[in-house]
């Protein structure tokens, strides 16, 4: 198959006219062809240099925006913390809360922070809590037992202020 191939185009080579066919340059077209890729050579080097040029510039305009960017970013972070503090400060004294107890609401939304808020003044509105229940330490009260059901209804501050309670009953079955 490869014989029939290169027959084909030596084939098609010998059918060319002479014109066609690339002749070897002279010395002077030679010369001449050798003086204009210099040219192109100096003409390729300095549109580089412009390029490197405009991709450094271009990177340090995106350098400067970025760090303008980041900047705001930065000043508007502060401003939503401070904005989210005073909320929770507003939402604490509208339930009861004392100022102090403000920066302990958790949550995301104002709906998040308003529950929690009122599930804490709650707690503390209770007068037979653990927390607030005073024993002598000759005769500790007994804490009732938890199971696994109580324990993933009550609160995470309720878990806290039962937390030896909790572990033992934790720890009891086997969790």
């Amino acid at each position: 198959m490869d014989t029939a191939e290169n027959q084909q185009q030596q084939a098609q080579a010998q059918q060319q006219p002479a014109s066609e066919i690339p002749a070897t340059p002279t010395a002077e077209e030679f010369a001449k062809m050798q003086a204009a890729l210099k040219v192109a050579n100096k003409e390729a080097v300095t549109w580089r240099k412009k390029m490197d040029e405009l991709e450094k510039a271009d990177e340090a305009r995106k350098s400067a925006e970025m760090t303008e960017l980041e900047k705001a970013k930065a000043e508007a972070d502060k401003l939503k913390s401070e904005i989210i503090s005073a909320r929770r400060e507003a939402i604490a004294a509208r339930v009861g809360l004392p100022a102090e107890f403000a920066s302990r609401l958790q949550g995301q939304t104002l709906e998040e922070i308003e529950a929690d808020a009122q599930t804490f003044a709650a707690y503390f509105a209770k007068p037979n809590t653990p927390a607030q229940q005073t024993t002598s330490a000759a005769a500790p009260a007994a804490a009732p037992a938890l199971t696994a059901d109580a324990i993933a209804k009550i609160t995470p501050q309720q878990i806290n202020a039962q937390w030896e309670a909790v572990s033992a009953a934790l720890t009891k079955q086997g969790k």
